[in-house]
Protein backbone atom coordinates (compact mmCIF):
# COMPACT_ATOMS: atom_id res chain seq x y z
CA UNK A 1 0.00 0.00 0.00
CA UNK A 2 2.84 2.38 0.81
CA UNK A 3 4.44 1.63 -2.55
CA UNK A 4 1.20 2.37 -4.38
CA UNK A 5 0.78 5.61 -2.46
CA UNK A 6 4.25 6.82 -3.39
CA UNK A 7 3.58 6.00 -7.05
CA UNK A 8 0.27 7.82 -6.83
CA UNK A 9 1.93 10.93 -5.36
CA UNK A 10 4.52 10.86 -8.14
CA UNK A 11 1.86 10.60 -10.82
CA UNK A 12 -0.16 13.45 -9.32
CA UNK A 13 2.97 15.61 -9.08
CA UNK A 14 3.73 14.94 -12.72
CA UNK A 15 0.14 15.71 -13.71
CA UNK A 16 0.13 19.01 -11.85
CA UNK A 17 3.51 20.00 -13.25
CA UNK A 18 5.22 19.91 -9.85
CA UNK A 19 8.18 17.95 -11.18
CA UNK A 20 10.82 20.38 -12.51
CA UNK A 21 11.08 20.46 -16.30
CA UNK A 22 14.13 18.69 -17.71
CA UNK A 23 16.57 20.90 -19.60
CA UNK A 24 14.78 24.13 -18.64
CA UNK A 25 17.92 26.04 -17.63
CA UNK A 26 19.20 28.80 -19.89
CA UNK A 27 22.54 28.39 -21.66
CA UNK A 28 25.27 30.98 -21.11
CA UNK A 29 28.01 31.37 -23.71
CA UNK A 30 30.75 33.72 -22.48
CA UNK A 31 33.90 32.09 -23.95
CA UNK A 32 35.45 31.71 -20.49
CA UNK A 33 35.97 27.92 -20.53
CA UNK A 34 37.54 25.73 -23.19
CA UNK A 35 38.90 28.54 -25.36
CA UNK A 36 42.35 30.05 -25.85
CA UNK A 37 43.51 33.49 -26.97
CA UNK A 38 43.29 34.07 -30.75
CA UNK A 39 41.43 30.80 -31.33
CA UNK A 40 39.68 31.11 -34.71
CA UNK A 41 36.15 29.69 -34.89
CA UNK A 42 35.27 27.75 -38.02
CA UNK A 43 32.06 27.94 -39.99
CA UNK A 44 29.40 25.69 -38.47
CA UNK A 45 31.29 25.18 -35.20
CA UNK A 46 29.29 24.59 -32.02
CA UNK A 47 30.08 27.09 -29.28
CA UNK A 48 31.02 26.03 -25.76
CA UNK A 49 28.88 27.07 -22.80
CA UNK A 50 30.24 28.71 -19.65
CA UNK A 51 31.24 25.29 -18.29
CA UNK A 52 33.20 24.36 -21.41
CA UNK A 53 30.61 21.90 -22.73
CA UNK A 54 29.22 21.87 -26.26
CA UNK A 55 26.13 24.04 -26.45
CA UNK A 56 23.29 23.93 -28.97
CA UNK A 57 24.54 27.19 -30.51
CA UNK A 58 26.36 27.13 -33.85
CA UNK A 59 28.32 29.96 -35.43
CA UNK A 60 28.49 30.70 -39.15
CA UNK A 61 30.98 33.18 -40.59
CA UNK A 62 31.82 34.80 -43.90
CA UNK A 63 34.93 32.67 -44.01
CA UNK A 64 36.96 30.60 -41.57
CA UNK A 65 39.05 33.57 -40.48
CA UNK A 66 36.32 36.07 -39.63
CA UNK A 67 35.68 35.52 -35.91
CA UNK A 68 38.01 34.45 -33.11
CA UNK A 69 38.19 34.36 -29.33
CA UNK A 70 40.18 37.19 -27.77
CA UNK A 71 41.66 37.51 -24.28
CA UNK A 72 40.72 40.85 -22.72
CA UNK A 73 43.10 42.98 -20.72
CA UNK A 74 45.52 43.78 -23.54
CA UNK A 75 46.91 40.24 -23.83
CA UNK A 76 48.24 41.10 -27.32
CA UNK A 77 49.93 44.27 -26.20
CA UNK A 78 46.77 46.30 -26.74
CA UNK A 79 46.85 45.90 -30.51
CA UNK A 80 43.58 43.95 -30.50
CA UNK A 81 41.91 46.02 -27.79
CA UNK A 82 39.42 48.87 -27.84
CA UNK A 83 40.71 51.94 -29.64
CA UNK A 84 39.91 55.39 -28.23
CA UNK A 85 40.03 58.08 -30.88
CA UNK A 86 41.34 60.64 -28.42
CA UNK A 87 45.05 61.00 -29.22
CA UNK A 88 44.93 57.57 -30.86
CA UNK A 89 45.41 55.74 -27.58
CA UNK A 90 43.80 52.56 -26.32
CA UNK A 91 41.25 53.02 -23.61
CA UNK A 92 40.81 51.12 -20.35
CA UNK A 93 39.13 48.18 -22.10
CA UNK A 94 42.53 47.25 -23.50
CA UNK A 95 44.33 47.77 -20.22
CA UNK A 96 42.38 45.39 -18.00
CA UNK A 97 39.70 42.74 -18.04
CA UNK A 98 36.33 44.43 -17.52
CA UNK A 99 33.51 43.09 -15.40
CA UNK A 100 31.41 42.54 -18.50
CA UNK A 101 34.03 41.05 -20.79
CA UNK A 102 35.73 38.99 -18.09
CA UNK A 103 38.70 37.06 -19.48
CA UNK A 104 37.62 36.29 -23.06
CA UNK A 105 35.18 37.46 -25.71
CA UNK A 106 34.38 36.84 -29.39
CA UNK A 107 35.71 39.38 -31.88
CA UNK A 108 36.24 39.98 -35.57
CA UNK A 109 39.65 38.40 -36.15
CA UNK A 110 41.04 41.37 -38.06
CA UNK A 111 39.72 44.78 -39.02
CA UNK A 112 37.13 44.15 -41.71
CA UNK A 113 37.46 46.15 -44.93
CA UNK A 114 35.45 46.93 -48.00
CA UNK A 115 31.74 47.15 -48.61
CA UNK A 116 30.39 44.79 -45.96
CA UNK A 117 26.96 44.83 -47.59
CA UNK A 118 28.45 42.47 -50.16
CA UNK A 119 29.00 39.73 -47.61
CA UNK A 120 26.66 40.56 -44.76
CA UNK A 121 25.91 39.02 -42.34
CA UNK A 122 29.41 39.21 -40.87
CA UNK A 123 28.50 36.27 -38.62
CA UNK A 124 25.40 34.33 -37.62
CA UNK A 125 24.29 32.14 -34.73
CA UNK A 126 21.81 29.29 -35.02
CA UNK A 127 20.05 27.51 -32.17
CA UNK A 128 19.53 23.76 -32.44
CA UNK A 129 15.90 23.08 -31.53
CA UNK A 130 15.17 26.80 -31.34
CA UNK A 131 15.12 29.22 -28.41
CA UNK A 132 12.35 30.98 -26.51
CA UNK A 133 14.48 34.07 -25.84
CA UNK A 134 17.99 35.31 -26.59
CA UNK A 135 20.05 38.20 -25.24
CA UNK A 136 23.69 39.27 -25.59
CA UNK A 137 26.05 42.25 -25.75
CA UNK A 138 28.04 43.97 -28.53
CA UNK A 139 30.96 46.41 -28.29
CA UNK A 140 32.54 48.59 -30.94
CA UNK A 141 36.17 47.55 -30.88
CA UNK A 142 38.40 49.62 -33.16
CA UNK A 143 38.67 52.24 -35.87
CA UNK A 144 38.30 56.01 -35.60
CA UNK A 145 35.84 58.78 -36.29
CA UNK A 146 37.53 59.97 -39.51
CA UNK A 147 36.78 56.60 -41.11
CA UNK A 148 33.05 56.96 -40.50
CA UNK A 149 30.49 55.42 -38.18
CA UNK A 150 29.83 51.86 -37.08
CA UNK A 151 26.42 50.35 -36.57
CA UNK A 152 24.99 46.86 -36.40
CA UNK A 153 21.65 45.30 -37.19
CA UNK A 154 20.73 42.07 -35.44
CA UNK A 155 18.04 40.02 -37.21
CA UNK A 156 16.20 37.16 -35.52
CA UNK A 157 14.58 34.51 -37.71
CA UNK A 158 11.70 32.51 -36.26
CA UNK A 159 10.51 28.99 -37.00
CA UNK A 160 7.81 30.18 -39.43
CA UNK A 161 10.38 32.17 -41.42
CA UNK A 162 9.33 35.56 -40.11
CA UNK A 163 12.00 37.97 -38.84
CA UNK A 164 12.48 40.76 -36.33
CA UNK A 165 15.40 43.19 -36.26
CA UNK A 166 17.05 45.56 -33.79
CA UNK A 167 19.41 48.41 -34.75
CA UNK A 168 22.32 49.29 -32.51
CA UNK A 169 23.20 52.88 -31.63
CA UNK A 170 25.86 54.53 -33.79
CA UNK A 171 29.36 53.80 -32.52
CA UNK A 172 31.68 56.72 -33.26
CA UNK A 173 34.86 55.78 -31.32
CA UNK A 174 35.18 59.14 -29.60
CA UNK A 175 35.94 59.72 -25.94
CA UNK A 176 32.40 61.04 -25.49
CA UNK A 177 30.57 58.44 -23.41
CA UNK A 178 27.40 58.95 -25.42
CA UNK A 179 29.19 57.35 -28.37
CA UNK A 180 29.29 54.01 -26.50
CA UNK A 181 33.04 53.83 -27.06
CA UNK A 182 34.28 50.89 -25.02
CA UNK A 183 30.82 50.27 -23.61
CA UNK A 184 28.39 47.41 -24.11
CA UNK A 185 25.17 47.61 -26.09
CA UNK A 186 22.74 44.94 -24.95
CA UNK A 187 19.91 43.51 -27.04
CA UNK A 188 17.28 40.82 -26.55
CA UNK A 189 14.64 38.91 -28.53
CA UNK A 190 11.62 36.99 -27.27
CA UNK A 191 10.00 34.27 -29.38
CA UNK A 192 6.51 35.07 -28.09
CA UNK A 193 5.31 31.47 -28.25
CA UNK A 194 7.31 30.65 -31.39
CA UNK A 195 10.97 29.63 -31.71
CA UNK A 196 14.00 31.75 -32.48
CA UNK A 197 16.06 29.70 -34.91
CA UNK A 198 18.94 32.06 -35.72
CA UNK A 199 20.48 35.52 -35.36
CA UNK A 200 22.29 37.39 -38.14
CA UNK A 201 24.73 40.23 -37.40
CA UNK A 202 24.91 42.77 -40.23
CA UNK A 203 27.14 45.84 -40.41
CA UNK A 204 25.25 48.97 -41.46
CA UNK A 205 27.66 51.84 -40.71
CA UNK A 206 29.41 54.15 -43.12
CA UNK A 207 32.94 52.76 -42.69
CA UNK A 208 34.74 50.83 -45.39
CA UNK A 209 37.83 50.01 -43.30
CA UNK A 210 38.80 49.62 -39.65
CA UNK A 211 35.56 47.78 -38.88
CA UNK A 212 35.52 45.59 -35.81
CA UNK A 213 33.07 44.14 -33.32
CA UNK A 214 33.21 42.34 -29.98
CA UNK A 215 30.47 39.97 -28.83
CA UNK A 216 29.93 38.39 -25.40
CA UNK A 217 27.54 37.16 -22.71
CA UNK A 218 25.05 35.28 -24.85
CA UNK A 219 22.13 33.81 -22.91
CA UNK A 220 19.81 31.38 -24.70
CA UNK A 221 16.61 30.20 -23.04
CA UNK A 222 15.27 26.85 -24.27
CA UNK A 223 11.88 26.25 -25.82
CA UNK A 224 9.42 24.93 -23.18
CA UNK A 225 8.67 21.22 -23.17
CA UNK A 226 5.42 20.00 -24.85
CA UNK A 227 2.14 21.37 -23.48
CA UNK A 228 1.02 20.19 -20.04
CA UNK A 229 -2.01 18.58 -21.64
CA UNK A 230 0.11 15.65 -22.79
CA UNK A 231 1.44 15.23 -19.25
CA UNK A 232 -2.10 15.38 -17.91
CA UNK A 233 -3.25 12.61 -20.23
CA UNK A 234 -0.28 10.49 -19.26
CA UNK A 235 -0.99 11.08 -15.58
CA UNK A 236 -4.67 10.21 -15.92
CA UNK A 237 -3.76 7.04 -17.79
CA UNK A 238 -1.40 6.01 -15.01
CA UNK A 239 -4.07 6.72 -12.39
CA UNK A 240 -6.55 4.59 -14.34
CA UNK A 241 -4.08 1.73 -14.47
CA UNK A 242 -3.56 1.93 -10.71
CA UNK A 243 -7.32 1.85 -10.16
CA UNK A 244 -7.72 -1.28 -12.27
CA UNK A 245 -4.91 -2.99 -10.36
CA UNK A 246 -6.56 -2.21 -7.02
CA UNK A 247 -9.87 -3.69 -8.19
CA UNK A 248 -8.21 -6.86 -9.38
Amino acid sequence: MIKRASVLVSVVALTLGLVPAIGSAATLVNFESGYSDNQVLGDGERLLDSSGNLSRVKISTVNDNTMSVEASGGADGGLQGFLNDRNGVYDSEAGRATSSLDGFFLRSTKSLRGDLSKFNPVFSLSFMGGASSVNAEIWDIDGNTSQGSEGWEVIATFKDGSTSSILSPTFMNTYNHSSLNGQAWGFSFDAGGSRIMSLDFLFNGTKTRGIGVAFDNLTVSPVPLPAAGLMLLAGLGALGALGRRRKS
